[in-house]
């Protein structure tokens, strides 16, 4: 059987695997990464095991997301400055047709925000779509790009109007219209752009943009006789910036009109959205299941369907992964990890930890002997990854572990056939809850260091990690065996559990190091 895929890398696209005859009997694994580099790997096709091969992973930086958004701020202020100094009669579809092509543009890399009020919204609305340090960086990127783009339409022109109301018409009259459209703007981008439920989400589409577009179009053209039609403070900033560089003064009331108003109506589009997207009765964009609000996945464009490989108890071997199904996903597991020490290091300090990676290689949190309870949903403070209790003999009578020599114990191991005792556990209490109140963890490594002075893994005869269903009688459905240890190491980087096209693996990495004496997982 030969299996052809091309990884699209950097598009959140999934391989496509087809298969087809092949006369050798074996099977093949062809894979293309972005960078255009191709593997072939040949096994038995009666081996059983899950192939997997290396490509490249390409992921936007944050620096990149912020550039984006200083880009296509830029562009749009730019672009209004241009149109009021030039009076031109398509000003509005103009600016909504920069906006609509900056979003297309922009979208796969910050999800082209390009507004204060916009991102305020998304940040109120919750469901896990950015987290704070991006929520700051965008809002500063964008008005550092509306005050570019502000000081380059006043070197051109060589004058800057003044954003302020018309005078037929009050303060309060600019403040409600100001309000009501960045309202109507924010709403429709949350609709289009962030509603990923997989019933009843508008994404992915292909007219978000348009959308967005033509919602600043249908404003400008309603409001601008009235207000001048910000509904963005990064566009008023940039604005009120290069008339200022006139020496014109500008009040106060105006910076907080075209300012401060947008973050109002952004509020008001989000409790809108919370209300018609089923905040009220936790259905839709805000389910709830066992006390946590569902986040959609964070992403816009969405992998098409991906087949999870079948496959039963594996034994993997360096480099391998095993794919979870949907049922393994919501029963409680364990990692379990078992170590046979050499004869006169009895007293040899080991320790196992999990720690949490977001997909961007953000370190998260450390789950380990002194730090057992991940308190993952905040709102109930329950874990969902537990370390079992420390282990400082290797024998696994350590805290939370079955005493391996009593008489439940050896039948057990009798009948199994093979051992079933771990020196030390992390459990996860439900892949599929860990991923519902803490979308951001999606790189689990599992990491084993010796913390006794002046020791290696040398004194260790082997080590294993066991992946056990717990709901299912402790059935075992993998291990990873190493049988060597003279590497005069005493860091050991076991494995990853990780989530990718919302399918969870686990993959043996058997990655040796060398830390500091009384070293920790900070040490790797």
């Amino acid at each position: 059987m030969e299996f052809t895929g091309i990884q699209y890398a950097g598009s959140g696209r999934a391989a496509q695997y087809s298969p087809m005859p092949n006369r050798s009997g074996s099977a093949r694994v062809l894979a293309r990464s972005g960078g255009g580099e191709s593997i072939r790997v040949t096994v038995p096709p009666e081996s059983g095991r899950i192939i997997t091969y290396p490509t490249k992973q390409y992921m936007h930086s944050s620096d990149a997301k912020y550039a984006a958004e200083f880009v296509g701020t830029f562009f749009l202020v730019f672009t209004v400055g241009c149109n009021v100094h030039t009076g031109s009669i398509g000003a509005a579809l103009s600016i909504g047709a920069i906006l609509a092509v900056m979003v297309y543009s922009l979208g796969s890399v910050s999800g082209a925000h390009l507004n204060p009020a916009v991102t305020f919204s998304i940040g109120l609305s919750g469901r896990h779509k950015i987290d704070f340090q991006d929520f700051c960086c965008y809002i500063a990127a964008q008005i550092l790009g509306g005050i570019f783009g502000g000081v380059c339409y006043f070197s051109i022109f060589g004058d800057a109007f003044l954003l302020h109301p018309n005078p037929a018409y009050s303060v309060y009259d600019a403040l409600a219209v100001e309000m009501i459209y960045t309202m109507a703007l924010c709403y429709v981008v949350l609709n289009v752009a962030t509603t990923e439920h997989k019933e009843q989400g508008n994404v992915p589409n292909h007219f978000f943009g348009l959308a967005i577009g033509l919602t600043v179009t249908a404003s400008a053209i309603t409001i601008g006789s009235i207000s001048g039609c910000s509904l963005n403070p990064a566009v008023s900033v940039g604005a009120l910036f290069a008339a200022k560089l006139t020496a014109v003064t500008v009040p106060v009331r105006l910076w907080a009109l075209y300012c401060l108003c947008p973050l109002g109506g952004a509020a008001m589009a989000t409790a809108a959205f919370y209300i018609v997207q089923g905040g009220l009765t936790d259905q839709f964009e805000y389910e709830v299941i066992g006390g946590a609000t569902r986040p959609p996945p964070t992403t816009v464009i969405m992998s098409p369907a991906y087949d999870r490989p079948k496959h039963s108890n594996l034994h993997l071997a360096k480099n391998e992964t095993f794919f979870f199904d949907e049922e393994t996903e919501r029963h409680n597991i364990s990692f379990g990890l078992m170590w046979e020490v050499a004869d006169g290091f009895e007293t040899s300090d080991i320790d196992a930890s999990c720690v949490k990676f977001s997909a961007d290689g953000k370190y998260m949190d450390s789950i380990y002997f002194s730090n057992r309870f991940g308190k993952e949903d905040k709102r109930s403070g329950e874990s969902i990854v537990v370390h079992m209790g420390d282990n400082a003999t290797g024998h696994g009578t350590g805290f939370g572990m079955k005493d391996v020599n009593s008489p439940a114990e050896r039948r057990r191991r009798k009948k199994d056939g093979i051992d079933t005792h771990d020196d030390e556990q992390v459990e996860i209490r439900k892949l599929s809850r860990l991923q519902v109140v803490q979308p951001r963890a999606k790189y689990l490594f599992f990491v084993v260091n010796v913390f006794s002075a002046q020791h290696t893994f040398d004194h260790l005869k082997q080590m294993r990690v066991r992946v056990v269903d717990k709901d299912k009688d402790n059935q075992e459905i993998c291990r990873y065996e190493k049988k060597s240890m003279k590497n005069n190491k005493n860091g050991f980087i076991l494995g990853v559990l990780y989530s990718k096209h919302n399918i969870w693996r686990f993959r043996i990495l058997d990655m040796e190091m060398d830390i500091k004496e009384h070293g920790t997982y900070r040490d790797f």
